[in-house]
Order: structure tokens, then sequence, then C-alpha cells
């Protein structure tokens, strides 16, 4: 009996994946330059029948003509070389790339594909440990909605599944976008640490009220994606600020004087201030009394001038 799913790519998120995968009674096919971490999936006592291949050619050939060819490969070299192997072998399976990238590095692996093959590009959002429990979310586009739709249920033991649309690329940047906002996050908490600890504040206390204003990030969210999204003009971003360049920059600027006496790294809030005072100067002229929004002056290109 063949495999309904080819795994390309054993390495911690791929091995985590198979194991997944099998667990729900998947039955694989797999291939890694390194075939021990394969055996070792083959190894595991589950429900899901298992073949470890040669090569990535033999893999996605013991996989059924209408199954799907994951790809967790290392960086998209792999993935491209992997794909130009697996070009006169993949007949009506769906390609669905998982592999770490860009947007642009998504529509890569889409156009090396042969006329005719569908293609899933996506991101996984979360830890191998997430991908092993089926607790992160998988977020995929394709232009081939039916195969999504058909696919779901075995991809759904992965995760929560977030279709972004026919868009190749939209996947990556929600999934930098979304993952961005934890690893902030975590280098607020570094930043802040021997700080915490010099004086003496309770861990639980940080715990509850962190908890508290991450609460509120998706309205704030909501709020700033409105403003950014208007008119990129000075008026604009005078009128009724959130808060201002110049309070941001003095929140951030404040502590560096401490971080200096006691010794404290301050490449996180330096590098905040810096931006605060980027945006601040975009464009020429004082902008410190403008909205926070106008931050993005320092990360986007341009505002496009308007149609005659």
């Amino acid at each position: 009996m063949l495999a309904r799913i080819s795994i390309l790519g054993i390495g911690k998120m791929g091995g985590a994946m198979a194991l997944r995968l099998r667990e729900q009674g998947h039955a694989l096919s797999l291939w890694n330059r390194s075939a021990a971490k394969a055996e070792a999936v083959k190894a595991e006592d589950l429900p899901g029948a298992c073949v470890v291949s040669e090569s990535a050619a033999a893999a996605v050939a013991a996989t059924a003509p209408d199954g799907m060819v994951v790809l967790v490969l290392s960086d998209t070299a792999a993935c491209l070389a992997t794909l130009d192997s697996i070009r006169d072998v993949l007949g009506g399976r769906t390609v669905i790339n998982l592999t770490s990238g860009s947007p642009d590095d998504g529509r890569a692996a889409a156009a090396a594909l042969p006329a005719g093959v569908a293609y899933m590009d996506g991101a996984y959002c979360g830890p191998p440990a997430k991908a092993r429990q089926g607790a992160g979310v998988l977020f995929l586009s394709s232009e081939a909605e039916a195969e999504v739709d058909r696919l779901r249920p075995a991809l759904g033991v992965l995760g929560e599944l977030c279709y972004t649309g026919t868009k190749i690329g939209a996947s990556r940047a929600l999934d930098y976008a979304v993952v961005d906002l934890a690893l902030v996050t975590y280098a607020s908490l570094f930043s802040n640490m021997e700080m915490l600890e010099r004086e003496g504040v309770d861990a639980s206390q940080l715990h509850e009220h962190a908890a508290k204003r991450l609460s509120t990030v998706p309205g704030a969210l909501k709020l700033l994606h409105g403003r950014c999204a208007g008119e990129r003009t000075d008026a604009a971003y005078l009128a009724s600020p959130v808060a201002t360049l110049g309070t941001i920059h003095a929140f951030w600027a404040s502590r560096l004087p401490y971080y200096d006496a006691h010794g404290i790294p301050p490449v996180f809030p330096k590098a905040m201030a810096g931006l605060c005072e980027a945006a601040a100067t975009a464009g020429g002229g004082d902008h410190w009394a403008a909205d926070v929004s106008r931050m993005q002056e320092a990360m986007r290109p341009p505002a496009k001038a308007a149609e005659p």
C-alpha cells in the first residue's frame, strides 16, 4: 500500500511533523540526507506505516499519485535542489513547501515546479514541540484552493490551518508578522531582566501584569493598522495622537543612564529609541509631536505621490 504523505527533510520540525502524522494513523514515505533521522522516526511504535527511501525521488514514487509531498528542508537552496531532483516523479501529487524562507523564496519554489503540479506555500507557526502535539498554526497560500480543502483533514492534525488566499507568499508574510510579536516580547524580557532582578521585582507580578497588557494587543493592532493604512501626511500624524514619538522615545531613552551605570547592555532600548529618532526625522523636519504610527516612515518605503 502506497503512503499518502511523503516528507522530505526530517530535521527537528520535519521529524516532529512525521511523528504527529504517524501517531494519527497516516502512512508516510520519508527521505532525509542523513538517513538515521528518518530511520529513527520509522522505529517509533506508532499506528501509521512508514518507509524510508534512499533518495527524494524514491520517497515521492512511494507515495500515492494523489498524495502530498511535504518539503521541510534546511533552506531555499536545498528546497530548489530537491525539487529539481523530483520533477519527473511528481505526477498528480500536491507539493506543500514548509521550508523556512521569505515570500520571494516561496514563489521561487512555485516557479521551479513542472506545469500542472498543485502547489501550497506555507509556514508553520510554532516550535517542533507544538508540531508534535498538533498545537501550532499552519499558514497556507495556494492557487489550488480545492486542494487545500481536500487535504485539510490530514494537514489539520498538525494544528490549526489558516488559508491566507491565492497569493503565494501571503502565508509567509503573515507568519513573519505573527512570530515577530513573540520575539519582540522575548527581547523585551531579556533586556529588562537584569533591572527587574536588581530592583527585586516579583516574577509573578511581572507575569500577571504582562498578561493584562498583552491582552490589549489585538485591539491596539487594529487601531494602529487603521492609522497606518490611512493618509501618510504630516497633518494625519498630528491629528489626535494615541502616543507621540517624543513620549515613546523618552520611555526607552530614560533608562539608558541606568543601564550605563549598572553595566547593562543597552542593545534593545537603544535600538528602539533610535527607531523613534529615525521616524521623527524621516522626510525632513521635526516630527516628535507626531503619532506613534509615524514610526512606519522609518520602516517602509516613502508614500507614493497622489495621482494628479
